[in-house]
């Protein structure tokens, strides 16, 4: 690969080059008309392999040609940030600027990738700058994954406490805003102290676990159960009102109580207590709705559990 248009250290010709050509970002430099006159191995490998998996020929390192006329080429889901990218690239070349940067997605060899976008003046006499893309999309899946992790409840697999107040506080907030119903189901595992004092605690990790995969199969994908805390659940039935939800959670405390868990050689049965509240347009808050079905549990608590009651 040419880049001898690199301005090269006294007395050491193709040191810059090998250097560059050692980084795993893909550099190019570009004159003051935004003009491609270098690159590095990691940027012509990869407009190679984009143009291959594109089915287009492989024209490589690209010089000479406008910086931007490439990026406008590559469309996917940041070519809505190319005109961001101009408008940096420009100020830089002006002098108004001496960083820009912008982080991009990118699916330009077939799958889903996160960019880091740089762009700085060259140093010295020389009119132009250097941009360097960095991929960044291991870091970005890990800040994903954490996310995620953080949102879920280990033992069960389920949302917890904190994604169902936030999709709760959502579903609420789009109630008042355009109208609709909505319905909270709060469900208490009955005698789960007594599980856990008969069969083990792994015999109570397990009853969890089991009303997680009943409930996943028997509610909506639209709809959001979450493990509330210890042996308490919630859910979010959207566009339900109490009726509606009283006849879901009919059909989910019946599962629930024909089902049968094993653990440990042992079968055992359990049930389930429902408070159901509609969520109303004029609430104060989230916190309103799942006082009110909490008093619709405690009741079906006190009348003998495994039942439903309404707010």
């Amino acid at each position: 690969m040419e880049t001898s248009t690199l301005t090269e250290p006294s007395g050491t010709p193709g040191l810059s080059a090998a250097i560059l050509d050692a980084l795993d970002d893909q550099i190019c430099v570009v004159d003051n008309d935004g003009i491609i006159v270098a690159v590095n191995r990691a940027w012509s490998d990869f407009v190679t392999e984009t143009d291959s998996s594109s089915g287009g020929a492989a024209s490589g390192v690209r010089l000479g040609l406008p910086y931007l006329q490439v990026c406008r080429k590559a469309g996917g889901p940041g070519a809505g940030d190319v005109a961001a990218f101009e408008a940096g690239l420009r100020a830089v070349l002006d002098g108004e600027r001496d960083l820009f940067e912008i982080e991009y997605p990118s699916d330009a060899l077939g799958e889903a990738a996160w960019f880091v976008g740089r762009i700085t003046p060259l140093s010295g006499d020389r009119e132009g700058a250097v941009i360097s893309h960095m991929n960044v999309t291991m870091r970005k899946r890990a800040e994903a994954d954490l996310e995620r992790l953080a949102l879920t409840d280990e033992l069960t697999g389920l949302p917890n406490r904190r994604c169902f107040d936030e999709e709760g506080e959502r579903e609420l907030t789009r109630i008042r805003r355009y109208g609709g119903v909505g319905a909270l189901v709060m469900i208490d595992l009955d005698h789960f102290k007594q599980i856990n004092d008969t069969y083990g605690h792994p015999a109570g990790d397990e009853a969890l676990r089991a009303f997680a995969r009943i409930s996943d199969a028997f509610l909506r994908e639209t709809d959001l159960v979450a493990r509330f805390g210890g042996e308490e659940f919630a859910v979010i039935l959207r566009d339900a009102d109490a009726e509606q939800a009283a006849h879901v959670s009919e059909q989910l405390r019946e599962a629930v109580g024909q089902a049968s868990i094993m653990c440990g050689g042992t079968s055992f049965g359990f049930s389930a207590s429902f408070g159901i509240a509609e969520i109303r347009p004029d609430e104060m808050g989230l916190h309103a709705v799942i006082d009110r079905a909490d008093r619709a549990l405690l009741a079906a608590k006190r009348t003998g559990r495994n039942r439903i009651r309404v707010a």
